[in-house]
């Protein structure tokens, strides 16, 4: 009997290479990913995350209307793949209209419905706000297919909460606001309060043990960011998943974002702050990749 086709969740981190990953499976022949990279579904079901059905329904509407009108001006050769990705958000975009078990089971039939007609061996949710679940939540994700699979990527906790805290900058700034000074006014006010909305999404301690909870050892991998953007470490990863090997577009991180330093003093601060999550990977994992050790130091 064939082996029945896995869907294989990204559940993190935010910043560590994750859109990179999908890229690299979006080539993958025996893989079949949605036309959104993030689906969000669980996290809009939930409402613990700042996501909701009807507004995920909204973004993707307005993703087809952009779609639309690039149809309407496109000429005749080119309309065939245009009609072709708004017929697939609009597939997608139902998974988001009901609630509750229905909607759960709409869900399934998405992914079953994408695999049977790609054929694929693996279908993908790569979408890094599933690992702020609860346990509850996180629970269902195991259970929303026959076959799960869980990829988690873990980033020097410092790194990975710098870029996102420039990330955020760079999206809030207003026309002439100095993205730097939004950047180093950010982390001042995370060291005096000891708390911030990115913060959370470098507790990789509660997400590994949401992991160690709920997914069975051979159904789940955790990859370092530093050690990812490998051919043996996409190999690796072809082989958890059942698929083909590959090529990969090694040392090539997607969406780096703007270039800009943290000072000593403040690197200092971040991996203090940050402590209790080196200690607790390192106990789990044993040698850190050289960057976190770099960092580590500096406490």
């Amino acid at each position: 009997m064939a082996q029945e086709a896995t869907l294989l969740y990204g559940v993190g981190a935010t910043k560590s290479g994750t859109t990179w990953l999908h890229d690299y499976l979006v080539s993958h022949p025996q893989a079949v990913t949605p036309p959104r990279k993030e689906l969000h579904y669980f996290d809009s079901l939930s409402g613990e995350v700042a996501f909701s059905l009807e507004g995920m329904q909204a973004t993707i509407g307005s993703e087809i209307q952009s779609l639309q009108d690039r149809l309407s001006k496109a000429p005749a050769d080119k309309k065939r793949p245009i009609l072709r990705r708004i017929g697939r958000l609009e597939d997608l975009r139902a998974i988001y209209v009901q609630g509750g078990s229905e909607g759960l089971e709409t869900y399934r039939r998405y992914f079953a419905s994408e695999i049977a007609r790609t054929g694929a061996k693996v279908a993908t949710d790569i979408t890094p706000s599933y690992g702020m679940l609860s346990d509850t939540w996180f629970a269902r994700l195991v259970t929303a297919m026959p076959v799960t699979r869980f990829v988690y990527v873990m980033r020097d906790p410092v790194d990975r909460l710098w870029s996102n805290i420039r990330m955020n900058s760079n999206k809030k700034a207003k026309e002439g606001e100095s993205v730097a000074e939004l950047c180093m006014n950010t982390v001042d006010r995370l060291l005096v309060k000891g708390r911030h909305g990115t913060l959370e999404r470098s507790n990789y301690a509660a997400t590994l043990d949401k992991l160690e909870r709920h997914v069975p050892e051979s159904n789940r991998l955790v990859m370092f960011f530093e050690n990812m953007f490998s051919q043996n470490m996409m190999d690796a990863f072809c082989k958890f998943l059942g698929i083909s090997e590959h090529p990969a577009k090694v040392g090539r991180p997607s969406y780096v974002g703007i270039a800009l330093r943290l000072d000593d003093a403040r690197r200092r601060g971040l991996a203090e702050l940050l402590a209790p999550q080196y200690a607790a990977v390192e106990a789990r994992f044993g040698a850190l990749p050289d960057r976190w050790q770099q960092n580590m130091t500096k406490v």
